[in-house]
């Protein structure tokens, strides 16, 4: 697989900024062609091949366990420019009566910053045209029990415009454009599996004091002291939240590897299971959420932003990506030596793809200005474009080897 060392972002919203008018005009048209097209072509043909995800909880058990007693909330969300996980709460046994189709929410939601300020100038939606509702449809192949919350279950929406077709989303928001590409891929008979490798500071400040300090890096207390990697000494220490979180990702059916002490006073690394692309994009989704808001719960914050400390170490999301077939073959695994790298002309041609076309889609692995300050020379930040077999200052980083 390819290990990407960029910055923190969510697997969905590697295209999420083509919604800027200066940036969308041939991209938007791309996908909303394809879009329109995309019923019977011979990608959607194809990605019907594609391994369907297993549902944590199906619809039969959601019911059981509303009647039981033991859930009595679904959250319906979808996945906003910056992946965070946008929505609202339902009664479980009015969503359950209402014949989970499909729920509302403003469009003004795919126009707003990290503030909740909206973006002017979008041509997706804007005040000209005054921001009305559109449809939030759930993937019940999604739908998994909340372990970290009381009673709750999740589901993951696409979003679709006001009476659209069945599988006719919105070409702009992050889970259509993944659609768009994993469908494609599919058309050249490919299927893509990916694992996130977060990593985020765990903070002794609880986000409300966070916000009344104003966010000053003077008043963050991280829940470490000193260099700490690998530690299992001083992870102990962070195994309130850590183990926290590995019992209720694996309760809500999100296998969770692994996790370890950082390089940073306080940072840690969590590993969940690779799967395939979509499904990996929105467990990403739900490790994120439950690790927040089970940090909240202790009086605790976790942040998984790029560089929150100038002196420390910052933080990354590593990418492991893989191209199967659609029966479910490796496609990476040959015998062509590439730099002692032995692997399929596939592979090679995947990894010229990814060497040229990151310079154009750079700004959605690196989106805010934080971001940029992470990379620095002999920091654990790639400074460069370049491949390597096991090598940490690469942006690229070949690992594994053989199926």
């Amino acid at each position: 697989s390819t290990w990407g060392n960029f910055s923190q972002m969510s697997l969905r919203s590697l295209a999420t900024r083509v919604l800027s008018t200066r940036t969308v005009t041939a991209a938007r048209g791309a996908a909303m062609g394809y879009a329109s097209k995309a019923k019977g072509s011979p990608a959607t043909q194809a990605s019907a091949r594609l391994p369907k995800a297993t549902p944590a909880m199906t619809v039969d058990q959601l019911k059981t366990a509303v009647k039981a007693g033991t859930i009595d909330t679904v959250v319906v969300g979808f996945t906003d420019i910056f992946g965070r996980y946008m929505g609202k709460r339902y009664d479980a046994e009015f969503f359950l009566e209402s014949g989970i189709k499909a729920a509302h929410a403003c469009e003004y939601l795919a126009c707003v910053d990290a503030d909740m300020a909206i973006i002017e100038g979008m041509e997706f939606s804007n005040w000209e045209q005054g921001f009305g509702d559109f449809e939030l449809r759930p993937d019940l192949s999604t739908l998994a029990p909340a372990a970290w919350l009381d009673r709750t279950a999740v589901v993951m929406c696409d979003v679709a415009k006001h009476h659209a077709a069945e599988n006719e989303f919105v070409s702009v928001m992050p889970r259509t454009i993944l659609r768009t590409v994993r469908e494609r891929a599919a058309g050249l008979g490919y299927s893509c599996f990916a694992a996130t490798e977060l990593e985020q500071y765990i903070l002794r400040n609880s986000y409300r004091e966070i916000a009344e300090s104003g966010g000053a890096a003077a008043a963050l207390k991280p829940f470490g002291w000193m260099l700490e990697d690998y530690s299992t000494f001083h992870s102990g220490r962070t195994e309130v939240l850590n183990a926290a979180v590995r019992r209720h990702l694996r309760a809500s059916g999100i296998p969770c590897e692994s996790s370890k002490s950082e390089y940073g006073p306080g940072q840690s690394e969590t590993n969940v299971k690779y799967a395939e692309v979509l499904a990996m994009a929105d467990r990403h989704v739900y490790f994120k959420q439950c690790f927040k808001e089970t940090a909240d719960k202790l009086g605790m914050s976790v942040t998984f932003m790029a560089k929150p400390f100038a002196d420390q170490a910052g933080s990354s999301c590593h990418m492991h990506v893989s191209l199967h077939d659609l029966e479910g073959k490796n496609l990476f695994a040959g015998t062509d030596d590439l730099g002692g790298v032995h692997c399929s002309a596939t592979f090679r041609h995947f990894l010229a793809g990814w060497m040229r076309f990151t310079p154009e889609i750079f700004p959605l692995f690196a989106p805010t200005v934080n971001s940029y300050k992470r990379f620095q020379s002999k920091s654990w930040a790639p400074t460069g474009l370049a491949w390597s077999p096991d090598n940490r200052t690469a942006g690229v980083r070949i690992v594994g080897s053989g199926k």
